[in-house]
Formats: C-alpha cells, sequence, structure tokens
C-alpha cells in the first residue's frame, strides 16, 4: 500500500490526494512508530522523485484515542516539524463535537464529555481529560509545553472569519500545536479556506491529526 512505485504513481495522478490505510493503532507504541517513519519516508522520496508537493494528515481518532505522540515524532524526525500543527478532531457524522475546548461524544440525544465515556477507559489508549489541550499534554509529556498549544474557538470561525483564524494561525509558536473546535462541517469549512490562503500568503507549512470531516473539507470532498 505504501510501496514507492505506488506512491510515485498516486503522485502522478490527477487525484487531490490520497489515503494510505494503515491500522496502526492496533499495534504497540513502537511498531506503530516504525510503520509511520517507513511510510513517511516513502512518501517523502516519492513526493521527491515526482517533484510534487505534499501535506501529511494524520487521521486521529475522534474520541482521542491513538498514538498520538509515536505518530507526531515520527513526522517530526522523518520530514521535520511543521511551523503548526493542527488538531481537529471534529466529525460532524458521528457527533463527534469540539466546544470550548472540550471533546464530546454524541451519546443519542446528549452530548458527553469524551473522557466521561467508555473510550477514555481504552486499555491502550486511556486518558483523563476531554479538554483537548490537556489530552496533549497527558499523551505527549515534555514535548509540547502549555504555551505550544493555541486553540480556535466557534467565535473566531463564525465572527471572525479569515482575519480572526490567520491571526490565531501566526499566533501559534514554531511547532506548536493549534486546536479547532467545531460543531457543523461549515466549521471546518470556514477554517479550511482560511488555513489555506495563510499557507499561500505566508509559506507556512502545517501538519496536522484530525478527524475525517477536515481531511473531506481539505480536499474538497462533500461529507456524506
Amino acid at each position: 500500500m505504501w510501496d514507492l512505485g505506488l506512491l510515485a504513481s498516486e503522485f502522478r495522478s490527477k487525484s487531490k490526494g490520497f489515503f494510505i490505510l494503515t491500522n496502526s493503532r492496533a499495534l504497540p507504541p513502537n511498531e506503530a512508530r516504525m510503520l509511520v517513519s517507513e511510510i513517511l519516508r516513502n512518501v517523502s522520496q516519492a513526493a521527491d522523485m515526482t517533484g510534487k508537493k505534499f501535506e501529511v494528515v494524520l487521521r486521529g481518532d475522534y474520541t482521542l484515542r491513538g498514538h498520538f505522540l509515536e505518530e507526531v515524532e515520527s513526522y517530526i524526525d522523518t520530514i521535520g516539524s511543521p511551523d503548526v500543527w493542527i488538531l481537529a478532531p471534529f466529525f460532524g457524522p458521528g457527533v463527534r463535537y469540539t466546544i470550548d475546548d472540550v471533546q464530546y461524544v454524541g451519546d443519542r440525544n446528549t452530548l458527553v464529555p469524551a473522557a466521561k465515556t467508555p473510550f477514555a477507559k481504552d486499555r491502550t489508549f486511556g486518558y483523563r481529560s476531554s479538554n483537548p489541550r490537556e489530552w496533549i499534554r497527558e499523551k505527549a509529556g515534555s514535548r509540547f509545553s502549555s504555551k505550544d498549544i493555541l486553540s480556535i474557538t466557534l467565535e473566531d470561525i463564525r465572527l471572525g472569519g479569515v482575519s480572526t483564524i490567520e491571526q490565531k494561525l501566526l499566533l501559534v509558536p514554531k511547532g506548536g500545536i493549534l486546536i479547532v473546535n467545531a460543531v457543523q462541517s461549515e466549521d471546518i469549512l470556514m477554517f479550511s479556506l482560511a488555513l489555506l490562503e495563510v499557507r499561500k500568503k505566508h509559506k507556512l507549512r502545517f501538519a496536522y491529526r484530525t478527524g475525517a470531516s477536515f481531511v473531506s473539507s481539505r480536499l474538497g470532498i462533500p461529507e456524506k
């Protein structure tokens, strides 16, 4: 699936992007780290072979489970630190919302903070906090300080629009993380639009750990 020739073929195609399915969450941490590093090395080499630029979206779990630190460090060790990491776990169809820096999981007609759901008791990926800021510190330890982590609110997106999102992106320290709050696909679409503007205007390089909704908006694919 991540054969160098196949990856080069994907880069030569006219597609907006491509997906690599790994099921890395089923692997032990060290194996997941090695797998992601191998894939990223091949992707980078295939891009060089074809003269193409690329961005990497590490598609994460909407309930905050997964090898977060291993994936981030694999990216940094293989490709280098991006200007900004984007963390956007929102997934509209699954009722996984991020509101006021709290990740919620839909339960019938209610929203439950993720840390209060059975997902947080996962034997491998359990966690204590529903707040992505605290979750990052919990999972990544000293890799990121509290000053490295900022967030973009629903008000920033809906009232401030592109200009406010741009300001927030530029405030993130080099290699830091911006958390995206969202409850509707329109929130993610607006953020993605601003992201493209900022990337073009300021020549910034972004890396992402997100849910499927961000991937759809970034590639311009209607979400079903």
